[in-house]
């Protein structure tokens, strides 16, 4: 039943299309309405006064984001937030509504892009609704913060559906150019669209000039590449975030060359949706750079996986090259994804972990593909029934029924990274997430649990020592506290907090002379560290009090 309804709507009204899309969107997301706020979402959303009134909007143009966040230059999401900020304030319904409502945008832009490119409304119609329903975009989704972002892909969806007109004039020309504009100052992912539009000039574009003339158009697309990393740069001195993997440019590529392989299976098979992904034989991506480089430094530079990668890169490559006269549309869909993960790898200064947020725009051209590979079976049938159908409804139902279920782990911070540990175990970081998630919630017995986890895989993290020590200080156990904080400051002489809380224990136990000394270590070490400066007033005040009540402190007299 659910194959004719859908072989129906695909073959008549353009209208009951759009409602389908619209469905079929939200369902799989249709659980999310009264998830909390996650991850940054508070940075962001709740702690970000600049996006409040009195608004700062000449801060927030130079790029200014919260302190936690800075490499970034995305000075129109910012807007955004202070646009949602004024209607939404704080309600996280209403930021999931928002994001819903963009993503049921940026699908119908799909179905218009891919209709334009691919002539085939079947085609069309069964890229969106494997793009609305794909497992992968739950994090562009569910996850409001990343939600943002995805205003800046719809402008780049629109940059090339107007470019790519089949008789484009001067109009749609400028709307493009001006799209693209909003898009990158949206989201530098988007900077890749240039290139994807000469990629379309050399394998779709049929107009009979010569390439040169093909592309002159695109000049002007690059010289805005310029400007924004003019501005970015040379005006505003915004860094990348990070460099190269321990200062290392080939120790960033051979990271590169394991990642794509991951990247390109995930958008056609998501078969491990998380936030962290393994590559053999033992390194975790969501990870510190000093601990991902210490593990690649453990294992040979060209392992077995290493060769692997490089030898599908160039099966890859040779596939893009031998269709690009026997099915162009292919061959550019292919393109299409590989340029969409230039941003993401780590080939250039700015260390970046894997997540599957940054799929979202390549997925589009990957739906695209399995969409035409599908339609070329539509005449097959079985017991009267396209053999399209039998194929495509199983995907969605798995594709709808992974997103259903994959959104759950987004409703609040200690379900993400309790879902994030189930999958990897083995990784100290995400431990430390579920323990911080916990601690946040003042589950502190399940914090410390989560902490010694992290412990027992590594060691040598002082943030996680820092936090363990916290957590039993909070639970009233100062000698294991005390314990945790040395180890802290043992493995890095800068843990601000670990010297600030066992001030804060010295204190309990009017030990001044000790809860001083932590306080002026770490004030010279970091002389801005206002809390700290707090603690040493109040110090001096308790002390103060003490000696004036045991008639060893008389003030001094005019």
């Amino acid at each position: 039943m659910i194959s004719k309804l859908l072989a129906r709507i695909s073959k008549n009204n353009k209208f009951l299309k759009v409602i389908a899309i619209v469905a079929i969107t939200i369902i799989p997301y249709s659980n999310t309405f009264f998830w909390s706020f996650v991850g940054d979402d508070p940075s962001f959303i709740v702690k970000w006064e600049q996006i409040k009134p009195p608004v700062q909007f000449v801060q927030l143009l130079k790029g200014q984001v919260p302190s936690e966040h800075q490499g970034t230059y995305r000075p129109l999401r910012s807007l955004y937030y202070v646009i949602t900020q004024t209607i939404f304030h704080e309600n996280p319904t209403y930021y999931h509504i928002f994001a819903l409502s963009i993503y049921i945008i940026c699908t119908l832009l799909v179905y218009k892009l891919v209709k334009q490119l691919g002539r085939n409304e079947n085609v069309a119609f069964i890229t969106t609704i494997l793009f609305a329903t794909h497992p992968i975009h739950t994090e562009s989704i569910s996850f409001i913060t990343t939600s943002f972002d995805i205003v800046g892909i719809i402008w780049g969806i629109l940059a090339i559906l107007f470019y790519t007109q089949p008789k484009r004039n001067l109009i749609q020309y400028a709307l493009s150019l001006c799209f693209f504009i909003l898009a990158i100052f949206s989201y530098e992912i988007t900077l890749i669209i240039p290139i994807i539009l000469l990629f379309y000039h050399l394998l779709l574009d049929e107009k009979k000039f010569s390439l040169g003339l093909k592309m002159l158009p695109l000049i002007p697309f690059f010289y805005f590449i310029i400007f924004y990393f003019f501005i970015r740069i040379n005006l505003l001195a915004i860094p990348s975030r990070g460099g190269y993997i321990n200062n290392n440019p080939l120790l960033s590529l051979q990271f590169s060359l394991k990642q794509i392989p991951i990247y390109l299976s995930e958008v056609f098979i998501p078969y491990h949706i998380g936030l962290d992904h393994f590559i053999p034989p033992d390194i975790h991506t969501y990870n510190l750079p000093q601990y991902l480089a210490s593990s690649f430094l453990s294992i040979q530079a060209w392992d077995l996986y290493g060769i692997i990668s490089i030898f599908l890169l160039l099966i890859y490559l040779m596939s893009i090259f031998k269709l690009r006269k026997r099915n162009g549309l292919i061959s550019f869909l292919l393109a299409w994804i590989l340029i969409s993960l230039l941003p993401i790898l780590n080939i250039f200064p700015g260390y970046l972990i894997m997540f599957e947020k940054y799929l979202f725009f390549g997925s589009i051209a990957s739906c695209f593909i399995v969409a035409i590979l599908l339609d070329k079976i539509k005449f097959i049938k079985i017991k009267k029934i396209a053999l399209l159908w039998l194929i495509l409804i199983p995907i969605l139902i798995i594709f709808i029924t992974l997103t259903f279920i994959r959104n759950f782990d987004w409703k609040t911070d200690v379900s993400l990274w309790q879902a994030t540990a189930r999958q990897s175990p083995n990784n100290a970081m995400v431990w430390y997430q579920l323990g911080s998630a916990y601690q946040q919630q003042q589950q502190y017995e399940n914090a410390i649990r989560a902490y010694q986890k992290a412990i027992s895989l590594n060691d040598s993290m002082y943030f996680v020592h820092t936090n363990l020590g916290i957590s039993y200080y909070l639970i009233n156990d100062p000698q294991n506290a005390t314990a945790q904080l040395e180890i802290a400051i043992n493995q890095f002489q800068k843990a601000k907090e670990a010297y600030l809380y066992l001030a804060k224990i010295y204190l309990d136990y009017q030990d001044f002379g000790k809860a001083i000394k932590y306080l002026s270590d770490i004030l010279d070490l970091e002389p801005e560290f206002s809390e700290a400066k707090d603690q040493l007033l109040e110090t001096y005040n308790s002390l103060g009090n003490l000696l004036s009540k045991t008639g060893q402190y008389q003030p001094a007299r005019e």
